[in-house]
């Protein structure tokens, strides 16, 4: 498990960074779940592909930290993705959100309008 620490939720942030070949997959869970508890075996199925996966835990799940003083808007929270494709200098990628990971994802896309697949 890789981690950084974000300036946008004063907290320090964990990802599960899976190989494979072509543009990236960016994982974003839903409320009450976590990237790293949901998608592994989805990444690994067959009709996945051998696509690379990036599967994060946002702040405040799994294996992230849990700030206190982070206001955990959806808007805030794609702050923090966007703020990871940069740490990672992904030049493109795919989107995929589950449930508010959906919303995260819309708000991210906006954020990163040109990279995104």
């Amino acid at each position: 498990m890789n981690s950084f620490y974000s300036q946008q939720a004063g907290c320090t942030v964990r990802w599960h960074d899976l190989p494979g070949t072509g543009d990236p997959v960016v994982f974003i869970h839903g409320l009450g779940c976590a990237s790293s508890y949901e998608y592994p075996r989805v990444v690994h199925d067959p009709l996945f592909g051998a696509r690379r996966a990036i599967l994060i835990d946002l702040p405040g799940s799994g294996y992230s930290d849990k700030p206190e003083h982070y206001s955990y808007k959806t808007t805030d929270q794609a702050h923090v993705v966007a703020e990871l494709i940069d740490h990672l200098e992904l030049e493109s990628f795919w989107l995929y959100g589950h449930s508010m990971g959906g919303s995260i994802a819309i708000e991210t896309a906006g954020l990163l309008a040109s990279r995104v697949k």
